[in-house]
């Protein structure tokens, strides 16, 4: 079970707004950068995704065997597939280059899935960046997309199965 914190500070409103300056930052720039983060794989190809909303270990474990585990039985069948990890609300931890336990098995899951995608939600970034005080250092080829409950839809929506880690 998650643990959330709330943002502490002397006034009861300035939480409510600081969350809504995180959120009209993202807006901001999710316009701009929407139309890269494409929802098209190739055709006949699988196409999955997992989501990490958790910084228990063990869920961040199963979306990374989850992947490698869907990647090698699609390729003893001779056929392709597409795999996306999001990671949202503290479940981002995984993605952190400063506080990922996993690292070494994610460079681990890029050798062997090396097509694979890692996202981290913006609003959830742009959340923890805030009550931290400094920008998150991100793990290399990590991508930030302006929402990950808006990827998740998009991706779904667009044929790919949904797997909660």
């Amino acid at each position: 079970m998650n643990k959330r914190s709330s943002i502490k500070s002397s006034s009861s409103t300035t939480a409510p707004a600081l969350f809504a300056l995180a959120i009209a930052a993202i807006l901001g720039w999710a316009s701009a950068i929407a139309p890269a983060f494409a929802t098209q794989s190739k055709p006949g190809e699988h196409k999955v995704v997992f989501q990490v909303d958790s910084n228990d270990v063990t869920v961040m474990k199963h979306a990374i065997s989850g992947s490698i585990n869907a990647a090698q039985y699609y390729r003893s069948k001779h056929e392709g597939i597409s795999i996306e990890i999001v990671a949202n609300a503290t479940g981002i931890e995984m993605l952190r280059n400063d506080t990922s336990p996993l690292k070494d098995a994610i460079a681990a899951l890029r050798t062997i899935v090396p097509g694979i995608t890692l996202s981290m939600c913006g609003s959830s970034k742009a959340i923890a960046e805030q009550k931290e005080g400094y920008p998150l250092p991100l793990i290399e080829g990590v991508r930030v997309v302006p929402f990950g409950v808006g990827r998740l839809i998009d991706l779904e929506e667009h044929g790919w199965v949904y797997i909660h880690a």
